[in-house]
């Protein structure tokens, strides 16, 4: 799956899956946590739940605080991570009441967290946006869930976040695949609060392929 990368500003977290059974059949794994200097040297592993089902993918973000990794398997669940390491939400995570199915990003303000991820449509066939806030407690807050771009048309896939200071950028892929290929880059910008500043979205890239990132 894909791991999260993010740093306190003198090391480097990453957390990702890691398989706990040699079957193939298994799902069971690990979320892992793996700690790096400035130069890239690894320093230390940790294990940020127990075994659990297979994740597939991870989240992570930085508050000034501590670090957030949002994971999925058999429910979304969050871990807070401090700076030294230590998990604070126990064996397994606090679970998120989300519906998320897949392609989720995350970012900080310096406080909260903005989670966005694709939730499937399943009768216009089609991945719609969604975004939730996160508190520094690691739980869902107000407003709780709220949509990014669900409008009729295209399918909107792999969602990016990032923070500029003042607002959150959002930026998502229309396609009008089941998936993901070559379609256009949208973006919208979100306050802290979670209130969407650009509804309708703005474009940003055309003929864009469904891998991107922002920053």
């Amino acid at each position: 799956g894909r791991a999260g990368v993010a740093s306190d500003g003198t090391r480097f977290l990453t957390v990702t899956e890691r398989k706990t059974n040699s079957d193939p059949a298994s799902t069971l794994g690990r979320v892992i946590g793996v700690f790096s200097d400035q130069t890239g040297a690894v320093t230390s592993t940790i294990n940020v739940t127990e075994e659990l089902e297979s994740f597939g993918q991870v989240a992570l973000a930085f508050n000034g605080s501590n670090f957030l990794a949002v994971f999925r398997g058999d429910t979304l669940r969050s871990q807070r991570i401090t700076p030294a390491g230590v998990t604070l939400d126990g064996p397994q995570g606090l679970p998120l009441a989300l519906d998320v199915s897949a392609h989720g990003d995350m970012a900080s303000n310096g406080s909260d967290f903005l989670f966005v991820y694709t939730r499937f449509d399943n009768i216009n066939n089609r991945h719609l946006l969604y975004g939730a806030r996160i508190g520094a407690n690691g739980q869902i807050t107000a407003p709780g869930e709220f949509p990014l771009a669900i409008g009729p048309g295209l399918n909107k896939g792999t969602p990016a976040v990032a923070f500029d200071g003042s607002n959150y950028l959002v930026t998502w892929l229309d396609t009008d695949g089941a998936c993901c290929g070559q379609g256009s880059i949208y973006g919208t910008r979100v306050s802290p609060d979670g209130t969407v500043l650009d509804p309708g979205g703005i474009l940003i890239a055309d003929g864009a392929d469904w891998l991107f990132a922002v920053a």
